[in-house]
This record gives C-alpha cells, sequence and structure tokens, in this order.
C-alpha cells in the first residue's frame, strides 16, 4: 500500500540551520563529523545487495532517526546529494528524502515545524515525506491510495478538500505541494480557494509562498526563468504582482524573496537589512504596508545578529517609528512564538507600550481560541496579574475584534 508523501513551512529556518545544508566538507560540517556518534556515511551500508529487499527501508529509518538526533535535517538532505557522496545514495537520494522528512516529523511533531527545516534538496523529497506523515498521523489509515506528493492538478483539487476539512496544517502542506508541481503559474492559488475556506484557506496560499520562498533562499538572486526573478531594485516584489485576496499571505514571507537582494546589493548587517526593508514596506498603501511589517515580525530573526536569543528578536518591533508598524510587527511575531511551543503571552508581558502590548494580548487569545483550541484562561497562571486584566478586555471585546490571524485588520 502506497503511504501519502506531504511538506511547510516557517515558518521557519534559523540562518545556522541553513548555512549547515549546503555540503558536508564545510567547517561546521567538519566539527560535526569531530564530535559526533553517527556519521551520514552510515547511510549507504543499507544497500548491502547481500540483504533481504526489506532491510534497506528499515536501516533508512533507524539509521536517519539516528543522524537527525545529531544533525540538522538539511545538513542530512546536503549529504544525499553531495558530489563526493556514494552513488548509490545519490541515486536513491528521492527515496532516502522521503525517509528524512518522515522521521523529522517523527522528531518534531508538527507538520509546521517539520516543513521548516526540510530544504528542496533532490525534489523536495523531505517535504513529501513530511507531509505524508502528518497526512498519515493525522488521519490513520483512512486515505486515499494515492501519493499526493506526486498527483495531478486535478487529484490535488479532488483530495486536497479532504485534507483541507481535516487539517489547517495539512491544508497549509497542500499548498507547498501546489507550488512543487505548478511553480510560480497563479492556477496553484486558484486550487486552494476551491478546496478550502477561511483560515485553511489562507493557509493554503501561505504553503504556496512559503514553498517559493524556501526555493529562493537557495536560489540567490532567483533563476532568471522564474516570473519571479529580481525586477530592478524591487524589495516588494513578488507581493504586488498578486491580487489583493493574496497579498497577506505574499507578504508573510518578503523578508525571504528579499534576501537574493541582499546578496546583490551586499547586505549582510541585520541592521541595514531592517532598514532597507521597513523602507520598503513605508512605500505601500495601509493594508499592504501592515501584511509587509507583519512579515516583518515573522522572519524577525533576519533582522538581528543572534537568531538564538529570543529577547532579541522580540526587541526588532521595537526599532520601528510608527505604532501602526509596531502593532503589525507585533502581531507577525506570534505565530512564531506559536511555531516555537509558547503562546507569546512572555512576549506580550515585556511589551511597554500600553496599546501596543494591548494589542498582542488580543492577538495571541484569537490565535488559542481560533486555531489551537485552548482556553486562553488557562494559559494566564494564577500571580500573571497582566494577562489576567489583559484577557478581561479581550473577553469583553472578542465579539467586535478583528481576526488577528489574517493580519491587523482581520479578513
Amino acid at each position: 500500500m502506497k503511504t501519502v508523501r506531504p511538506q511547510i513551512g516557517w515558518l521557519i529556518v534559523t540562518i545556522l540551520f541553513f548555512a549547515c545544508a549546503y555540503a558536508l566538507s564545510s567547517p561546521i560540517a567538519q566539527l560535526y563529523k569531530n564530535i559526533t556518534s553517527v556519521q551520514p556515511e552510515q547511510i549507504a551500508t543499507c544497500f548491502a545487495p547481500s540483504k533481504d529487499p526489506g532491510f534497506a527501508s528499515s536501516c533508512l529509518h533507524t539509521t536517519i532517526a539516528a543522524l537527525l538526533s545529531e544533525y540538522p535535517t538539511k545538513t542530512v538532505q546536503a549529504y544525499t546529494v553531495a558530489t563526493t557522496t556514494a552513488d548509490v545514495v545519490r541515486n536513491n537520494c528521492h527515496a532516502i528524502g522521503h525517509i528524512i522528512g518522515e522521521e523529522t516529523y517523527k522528531k518534531v511533531g508538527s507538520v509546521e515545524s517539520a516543513l521548516s527545516e526540510c530544504a528542496s534538496t533532490c525534489q523536495s523529497a523531505c517535504t513529501h515525506g513530511a507531509l505524508g506523515a502528518g497526512v498519515l498521523a493525522t488521519l490513520g489509515e483512512d486515505y486515499p491510495d494515492e501519493d499526493i506528493a506526486h498527483a495531478s492538478d486535478t487529484d490535488i483539487a479532488r483530495i486536497g478538500s479532504q485534507y483541507c476539512s481535516q487539517s489547517t496544517p495539512l491544508c497549509h502542506g497542500i499548498g507547498h505541494i501546489l507550488y512543487i508541481l505548478n511553480g510560480d503559474d497563479p492556477k496553484a492559488l486558484d486550487i486552494c480557494a476551491s478546496i478550502s475556506t477561511g483560515f485553511a484557506r489562507e493557509a493554503c496560499h501561505q504553503g504556496i509562498f512559503m514553498e517559493r520562498a524556501g526555493e529562493n533562499e537557495s536560489l540567490s538572486p532567483f533563476s532568471a526563468t522564474s516570473s519571479y526573478a529580481v525586477h530592478d531594485d524591487d524589495y516588494t516584489f513578488p507581493c504586488l504582482s498578486v491580487a489583493e485576496k493574496f497579498r497577506h499571505a505574499c507578504f508573510q514571507f518578503l523578508p525571504r524573496y528579499q534576501s537574493a537582494l541582499f546578496a546583490k546589493d551586499g547586505i549582510t548587517l541585520p541592521t541595514v537589512k531592517l532598514e532597507r526593508s521597513s523602507d520598503a514596506c513605508r512605500t505601500l498603501p495601509s493594508k499592504d504596508r501592515s501584511y509587509c511589517f507583519e512579515g516583518i515580525g515573522i522572519n524577525a530573526d533576519v533582522f538581528v545578529s543572534d537568531s538564538t536569543n529570543q529577547r532579541v528578536i522580540w526587541n526588532v518591533c521595537d526599532q520601528l517609528v510608527e505604532s501602526q508598524d509596531r502593532d503589525s510587527c507585533t502581531i507577525g511575531i506570534l505565530p512564531r512564538e506559536t511555531f516555537l511551543g509558547g503562546f507569546g503571552l512572555d512576549y506580550c508581558a515585556s511589551i511597554r507600550d500600553p496599546n501596543q502590548q494591548t494589542i498582542c494580548y488580543n492577538a495571541a487569545f484569537t490565535w488559542m481560541n481560533k486555531s489551537y483550541y485552548y482556553k486562553a484562561a488557562q494559559m494566564c497562571t494564577q500571580n500573571d496579574t497582566s494577562c489576567i486584566q489583559h484577557l478581561a478586555i479581550y473577553s469583553a471585546a472578542s465579539t467586535t475584534l478583528p481576526d488577528y490571524r489574517f493580519g491587523l485588520f482581520g479578513e
């Protein structure tokens, strides 16, 4: 029986992991070789010709799980396609990549986090595997006997509607697959609209733009054959080139698209990147401008020198001059916090501006109640008077507040 092979994103790739992904001959990779007990070369031993047919699969799952306990997913993926890697591994990189994705999903426990670990190496094999594992974990044995990662548009539309009705994260994964299948063709966005509604549709759209942004980070500057190629020095491209209803999803990843221009213009200092990105946002009309600054919050790790220091990341929004820009950026940071296992309440508590802090709490409670089904009251500890007070504010106004999952202005 075939298994379903799905991928998301960052939703959120750190600079360190990305740097590790390219070659095991790098100094960082050599350091890994010196301190780890399992080596990527052991993958080749799983293809011993004297073993029974089931040995390779079982061996790969065991070996890759061990590797992922010590190496980033992208580093393991990079090994499977490196020129110095054994031919038997390189020739089977897609099948191995599926297992890397599956084991990454098992390790991190969510589709979103697993997708953010995967690179597009070897035809997005890791993405396929992570999505497949997520589908199986959610739907169990009740799934069509198709490999959705390699399906046609018609099959995606037919099967995807089932997945989108089951789970928003899986619908997000469908967006990744749609980009893998269709590239820059706008029909991928229309397929999302045909198989999902509400925030699931938004998540599907974000999957498309997230997959494209991940590809961009490995193609700097963009491929000349892509309709997303660098156009002059437009730091808002490609988000103004899509219909307004798709722009919120696109701006979520704009700083990742801008990475090609940062490289082209020789911009390496995080503070200069923030200035250039903010300047681009300020050229936009109100709603697009808000989406743009929300994207800065979501990708705040791009604009700091220490992307492992969460409090440094929190301070990115405070560097913005206009209050609405700070509010939008704050709303963007909250999904980062959620993907990292928090719910943003510690971040909200750290904000000094009272109006910005209220918006932060209101948006955090919105995420909890609408997407993660946590009772907000359970998340405020008994002694956290700030959280309890803001929960009272939220409860009194919740029916009139925007759905902050779609940004400062709601859907």
